[in-house]
């Protein structure tokens, strides 16, 4: 996407963000934990969301490949 390497996993593996850096991925986004997450670990960034369900604040995230803005959403409860 925007000429970047982007891996999406549900799961929160160590051994999966590993081999996406050894294979010179850009983004790593994943999920499981429901906690919000944004950080850069050796070259590659790391995305976690957050949690739309059973999350005391729902949560999402938008993510611009091109200029690496990432915007963290809260989204109302009805």
């Amino acid at each position: 996407v925007g000429g970047k390497r982007i891996v999406y996993h549900h799961g929160h593996i160590p051994r999966y963000e590993r081999e996406a850096r050894q294979a010179g991925v850009d983004y790593f986004l994943h999920g499981h934990t429901h906690v919000r997450r944004d950080e850069v670990v050796d070259g590659m960034r790391i995305i976690n969301p957050g949690a739309l369900t059973r999350a005391t604040e729902p949560a999402a995230a938008t993510i611009r490949p091109g200029t690496g803005d990432v915007r963290f959403l809260t989204i109302p409860r009805n």
